[in-house]
């Protein structure tokens, strides 16, 4: 199976959704490769916004900082579908930067939503949820020593995006 063009429309994006489910499903339509679905759809559930929080933009201000090089690269169909796995770079200096890329609303609990309610309308609203943020190591520890690496806050509404963020004092720029 080849990964699914992220730049397309929602309607297209949940037609490549609704084609990989039924690659991994079994003959009863039931999904039997979770974690394979999972992988090849991540993409699809982010919406192309990305935000920064305070430590991570000041600790940015003189870095040579990858997104526009590596987004007119996406837009051109260049790198289509490239995963950073939650690694930064300094390109010009060909050095890692001690910040991480990661999911506001964690990508599994987005998922879950999604396999709990597959529609179309369901997948258009989840994409509200799908955003990206920049936060430094110490930001990213913080939230796992408070148990919300991969969840959000207890009390969550299931539409404050920045419930996790705000649990734990990280703020946005």
């Amino acid at each position: 199976m080849k990964f699914p063009n992220v730049w397309n429309s929602p309607d297209e994006r949940f037609k490549e959704i609704l084609k990989a489910y039924m690659f991994f499903s079994n003959e009863e339509n039931k999904l039997i490769h979770k974690d394979s679905f999972r992988y090849h759809t991540k993409a699809l559930f982010e919406n192309g916004r990305v935000y920064c929080s305070k430590k991570a933009w000041d600790s940015l201000k003189d870095c040579k900082y990858f997104p526009i090089e590596i987004m007119s690269r996406l837009e051109k169909g260049e790198m289509q579908n490239v995963y950073l796995q939650n690694k930064l770079y300094d390109l010009k200096q060909k050095t890692k930067i001690s910040l991480v890329w990661e999911h506001v609303v964690p990508f599994d609990v987005i998922f879950d939503k999604f396999l709990k309610n597959p529609t179309k309308e369901n997948y258009i609203n989840l994409l509200n949820l799908g955003v990206v943020c920049i936060i430094t190591k110490d930001e990213d520890k913080e939230l796992s020593d408070k148990k919300l690496s991969g969840k959000m806050p207890g009390n969550w509404d299931g539409k404050d995006i920045w419930a996790r963020y705000n649990s734990v004092g990280i703020a946005i720029v």
